[in-house]
C-alpha cells in the first residue's frame, strides 16, 4: 500500500483518490459521496467542506481525523477499523449514520447535526456533543460516562439502560432524560 504524507488535496472526487495510507494530509472541498474508501487509512488528517455521504468504509481507518463543515450522511462507522478510531466533527451533518458498537471514546461532535444516528452499544465515554442536534438518535446500552451534552438538543436517553455516571447536561435538556419514564414536564 502506498504511503502519502503532508499533502493537500482540493476539489477531487473519489475516483481520483488512490488506495493508500494518508498521514497528516488535508482534503478541501472534495466530493467523495458514494465512493469506496474501504481499506484506506487516514491518520492525523483533516477534511474541510467535503462530502463523504454514503461512502463504503469496510476496514477504513480514521485515527485522529478532523472533519469540519462536512457532509457525512449514511456512513456505517461500525464497518471501519476499530483500532485507534477517533474522529472530531465540527459543524458537520451526520444524519442517518451508524456508530453501532464503535469505540469513540474521547471523540468530539461540536455544533453538528446528528438526526437519527444509531449509537447503540457505542463507547462514548468523555465524548462531547456540545451544540448538537440529536433528534431521533438512538442511545441504547451506550457508555456515556463523562459525556458532555451541554447545549445539545433533541436527544431522548433512557438513563436506566445507558451508563451515564458523570455525564453533563443543560437544564433545558433534562426533559430528554425523563421522557422514557412518561413524566410530563411543564
Amino acid at each position: 500500500m502506498d504511503y502519502i504524507t503532508d499533502q493537500t488535496f482540493e476539489g477531487i472526487n473519489g475516483d481520483e483518490l488512490s488506495l493508500a495510507e494518508y498521514e497528516n494530509c488535508q482534503f478541501k472541498s472534495c466530493s467523495f459521496g458514494n465512493a469506496d474508501l474501504s481499506n484506506f487509512t487516514f491518520v492525523d488528517c483533516e477534511f474541510i467542506a467535503c462530502d463523504l455521504s454514503s461512502i463504503r468504509s469496510k476496514k477504513t481507518s480514521f485515527r485522529e481525523v478532523y472533519f469540519r463543515d462536512c457532509k457525512l450522511m449514511g456512513i456505517h462507522f461500525e464497518d471501519c477499523n476499530p483500532y485507534g478510531l477517533k474522529c472530531h466533527f465540527e459543524s458537520c451533518t451526520l444524519d442517518y449514520s451508524f456508530f453501532y458498537q464503535c469505540p469513540m471514546k474521547g471523540s468530539r461532535f461540536s455544533n453538528s447535526r446528528l438526526i437519527e444516528v444509531d449509537f447503540t452499544e457505542t463507547n462514548l465515554e468523555s465524548v462531547s456533543f456540545e451544540g448538537c442536534n440529536l433528534s431521533g438518535s438512538v442511545f441504547q446500552f451506550s457508555h456515556l460516562e463523562k459525556a458532555n451534552f451541554v447545549g445539545a438538543q433533541g436527544y431522548i436517553i433512557d438513563p436506566s439502560n445507558n451508563r451515564m455516571k458523570g455525564a453533563k447536561f443543560s437544564r433545558e435538556g433534562l426533559a430528554g432524560l425523563l421522557t422514557t419514564f412518561g413524566i410530563d414536564i411543564a
